[in-house]
């Protein structure tokens, strides 16, 4: 492919056109899902690629244009467990709640891309690119809770596959959530560069804005109907094994589950609030120098500059509303239900009330209309709770800076030994926009009743945090990283590669000015951690590789990083975390990332081949193979990182026709720190096919996870066996197109 746009020859048009369907769904007809307005699910989707050359070949310009529709559904079963035993019930592991999900979702992204390059003089390149991109999720989530409340109502001598549970009190809830992400994007990246003998100049500078923001009014539909709930009900539940997904709970006592006239009628969420925006500048230029002189090498030197500038903030803990209007009370949604049932055939699993329907589920755009139509019939709730988190709690600003200058040079010793070095200063400076509250005595001198350090009213809501401007809270290091590597050939089909580096990980602006996440029913806190500090990583590793002919390749690859401050999220007393709020959460759990004591060593190989067996007799020489196997370990137990992991791939090629096929396997992993939760192994294959039709088209089939591998997430507590606390089944997706040229 061509570096320059200037370098193609002549005018070139490529074009791809596909649809995209899902396995459990795949028909031409309009159905339901994701919400209740009946849709296609087989989905089109376009690309084409345009360029073309001018003046002489010193102008040369791309533009590339795509659009993507995928409709897709996720389905998780999760249970509830009790780890209690008491000397009237010795069982160890009981369920006391099942809660199926299912998450269909519909996936539009369009992208554009332009790319100039001009030619100005022999030696001076100019470059201009722009990219626009938008996406469009909607996501319409059924969530039901069928919970026994404790183990107590819970009969069955192996209840991990079998029981009965309510005694009059069970208790079933439904959720339903309407999540419309959409997101904007649009980046300019001017660069030059300027070539003169054994220099070379390059510049690279960008601006870049993204805007996220949460709308499921866009899409007719509220955020959600809180959790509408029947009580004093009991159900049997019965599956075929301890891990599987086939739950079926069947309603044996109770009102009817499948009748909206017996559920609760909570504060619904009329909007969902969230908004993230970033901006992004950033510029580096760069001098490279080739000398000759004694040992010949590469020199190079640059400074680079970015800032980084989020802003956050979430309106939803103000946007609950109830409902007033006829029929307030018990059962005001009755006749605002969903029109199609919930579909748990992915998880094999069946719900039936005790009249033989399914269960109630209200339809969030019927709600959308009568609060539209009939604003009367809705107050709001807001709590002076959902003022301050909506107004004070959930409002960020963070600008992060990052300068960098760096200088390397690469040098050949003969032909077999080439040695780089290189050193890099960077400083990274952060300020945080906070507000600046006034204290409790000045509240309450001022006639502000006060309740936890917090005023109990709007009004002082306002008079507190919002009578001073905000403070920036500003903090900053900076670090020189060092790196050295050594490159040796033995012969022309091998080779050895050594190398040293330091490298830094810095905070995510999650953590460093994230949002407080207060859960009084759970007593925990998921908490931002201004004080956490960048791992500093000293890395060793080493690669040898084998070629083979023609084309072919078996490499070793082993590193050794060394990492002080990991990133551990950890859960803490508010003394440790060092808490000195006015909010009073003595008795809370304080959940956060910290930076991990001392050093911590992780290790890591390997082993990789892939080659190409065209020296095989035909047909077996349209044959292309690659495996490669992964093996990490570390002091510490690290959430997500798999000890275990295998890619193996292979394709063959025969005149007009090519296949291929894909697996990706990882043995189980830990989820947390202290491995009492892990991830089951779980083995993926995706394959495809193309068929060249003519010299300049080209037909072509995908399919993404075949045979709908499950993800199971597992829970050991104690002595007890292994439970899934969540089985999750995200289908098989199919694409077939056809690209060409002209």
């Amino acid at each position: 492919r061509p570096k320059r746009a200037f370098d193609r020859k002549g005018r070139r048009v490529a074009w791809q056109a596909n649809v995209t369907g899902f396995s459990e769904d795949l028909t031409l007809s309009r159905t339901h899902s994701p919400d209740d307005r009946k849709k296609r699910k087989i989905l089109p989707g376009a690309s084409i690629d345009y360029s073309d050359v001018f003046f002489d070949n010193r102008l040369g310009v791309v533009l590339n244009v795509s659009e993507s529709n995928v409709y897709s559904v996720w389905s998780q079963y999760a249970v509830t467990y009790n780890y209690t035993p008491t000397a009237a019930d010795p069982r160890p592991v009981v369920p006391t709640s099942l809660n199926p999900l299912y998450g269909p979702r519909t996936n539009e992204v369009f992208a554009t891309t332009l790319t100039a390059d001009f030619r100005a003089t022999p030696n001076l390149v100019l470059s201009l690119g722009a990219l626009y991109s938008t996406v469009d999720l909607w996501y319409y989530i059924r969530d039901s809770f069928f919970d026994a409340l404790s183990r107590v109502p819970v009969v069955g001598t192996d209840p991990l596959t079998s029981f009965r549970a309510g005694a009059g009190n069970g208790r079933v809830r439904v959720n339903t959530r309407g999540i419309n992400k959409m997101g904007k994007n649009m980046t300019y990246l001017p660069k030059f560069e300027y070539k003169r003998d054994d220099l070379t100049v390059d510049g690279r500078f960008a601006i870049a804005e993204s805007k996220s923001s949460y709308s499921p009014n866009s899409w007719d539909s509220i955020q959600n109907a809180g959790t509408p709930a029947l009580t004093g009900i009991d159900f049997q539940a019965t599956r075929s094994h301890f891990s599987s997904s086939d739950w079926n709970v069947v309603q044996t006592a109770g009102s009817d589950w499948n009748d909206g006239r017996f559920f609760t009628t909570p504060a619904v969420v009329v909007a969902d609030g969230r908004l993230a925006q970033t901006k992004i500048y950033s510029g580096d230029v760069t001098a490279t120098l080739k000398t000759t002189k004694g040992i010949p090498t590469v020199w190079k030197t640059g400074v680079k500059m970015k800032r980084e500038v989020r802003d956050f903030e979430n309106t939803g803990p103000a946007m609950s509303y109830n409902y007033v209007g006829p029929g307030a009370g018990v059962g005001a949604f009755r006749n605002l239900r969903s029109g199609w049932d919930v579909d748990l055939g992915m998880l094999d699993a069946k719900v039936a009330s005790v009249s033989g329907g399914s269960i109630f589920s209200p339809n969030l755009l019927d709600i959308y209309k009568l609060y539209r139509e009939t604003p009367q019939y809705f107050t709001q709730s807001m709590t002076t709770t959902n003022y301050y988190d909506a107004t004070i709690g959930n409002k960020k600003h963070y600008v992060e800076d990052i300068n960098a200058a760096f200088l390397m040079g690469t040098g050949n010793f003969g032909e077999r030994v080439v040695v780089r070095a290189g050193l890099r200063f960077e400083e990274t400076k952060g300020d945080s926009l906070e507000f600046d509250p006034r204290a409790g005595a000045e509240m309450r001198a001022a006639g502000y009743a006060m309740a936890a350090g917090r005023a109990t009213t709007i009004q002082g809501i306002n008079y507190q945090y919002l009578s001073k401007p905000r403070l920036h809270r500003k903090g900053g290091y900076d670090n020189f990283f060092p790196s050295t590597s050594v490159k040796y050939k033995f012969s022309d089909r091998l080779n050895a590669h050594f190398g040293y580096s330091r490298t830094i990980r810095r905070p995510t602006f999650r953590d460093v000015a994230g949002v407080w996440a207060i859960n009084d029913e759970t007593q925990r806190v998921s908490a931002p951690n201004p004080n956490l500090t960048p791992e500093i990583s000293d890395n060793l590793s080493a690669r040898v590789a084998y070629y083979f002919e023609p084309v072919g390749t078996l490499g070793a690859n082993f590193f050794q990083n060394t990492v002080e401050g990991l990133f551990v999220s950890s859960e803490m007393t508010p003394t440790e975390f060092g808490y000195t709020g006015d909010l009073d959460l003595t008795n809370y759990t304080i959940v956060s990332t910290v930076s991990g004591p001392g050093k911590t060593v992780i290790r890591g190989m390997e082993l990789d081949y892939s080659q190409s067996l065209s020296f095989l007799p035909r047909p077996f020489n349209g044959f292309n193979v690659r495996a490669s196997y992964t093996r990490n370990y570390a002091e510490v137990t690290l959430p997500l990182m798999s000890e275990h992991s295998v890619k193996a791939g292979l394709s063959y090629g025969w005149r007009m026709l090519n296949v291929y096929g894909n697996l990706n396997w990882f043995d189980n992993y830990a989820t947390n720190a202290t491995s009492t939760t892990y991830r089951r192994h779980r083995t993926v294959v995706d394959a495809g096919a193309g068929y060249r039709l003519s010299p300049r088209l080209n037909l072509f089939l995908s399919a993404r996870n075949v045979f709908d591998s499950p993800l199971l997430n597992m829970q050991k507590v104690g002595n007890n066996p292994a439970v899934v606390t969540s089985y999750q089944s995200m289908g098989t997706v199919f694409s077939l197109g056809m690209n060409g040229t002209f």
